[in-house]
């Protein structure tokens, strides 16, 4: 019998990646299913969510499921599936520790999940929500406001920015 060492059989933690990635939209918050997948080690929820990082696959429910709570630090640049349930799932898991957060491009994201940020991470100091069209300088006074701590704040190409809320940020 040859020896063929162009084949190898996939990792165990590739198949259960490519598991999840069919079913993961079949894993409702109260399934059992949810349950077993909360209780995975830190280093492979970590993996996975990189893996769905790197295929370009980040949705809501993987932030809710895998979003690995290290640092003080979030970014989520670009990730265009991502919308308010994200940052609720963020300010949950991170909540006074969130010291930075890069939503910049993802333009489902609008001041409810900046609301719910600026209720969540009094902390926060660096901010980037540039190009998130539907954040509104009313976002910004709440965050000034609540998040005192905030000094860095890029909110370039946001189209519903006014200058009344960068002088909340001034005070």
């Amino acid at each position: 019998m040859e020896n063929n060492d162009s084949y190898s059989l996939p990792k165990l933690d590739e198949l259960c990646i490519r598991a999840i990635e069919k079913n993961v939209e079949f894993v409702s918050q109260s399934s059992p299913q949810m349950q077993l997948l909360l209780q995975l080690p830190d280093e492979l929820r970590s993996k996975i969510f990189e893996y769905f990082v790197d295929m370009g696959k980040v949705n809501d429910e993987i932030v809710s499921l895998f979003l690995p709570c290290v640092g003080t630090e979030v970014r989520f640049c670009d990730y265009v599936r991502l919308s308010d349930a994200s940052l609720a799932s963020v300010a949950d898991k991170f909540g006074r520790q969130l010291k930075n957060l890069n939503v910049s491009g993802c333009f489902h994201i609008t001041d409810v999940g900046m609301t719910v940020i600026g209720s969540s991470c009094p902390s926060l100091s660096i901010l980037n929500i540039s190009g998130c069209p539907l954040i509104s300088g009313a976002s910004i006074e709440f965050l000034a406001e609540r998040c005192s701590l905030l000094q860095d704040l890029d909110a370039s190409d946001c189209p519903l920015m006014d200058d009344e809320a960068f002088y909340h940020m001034t005070r």
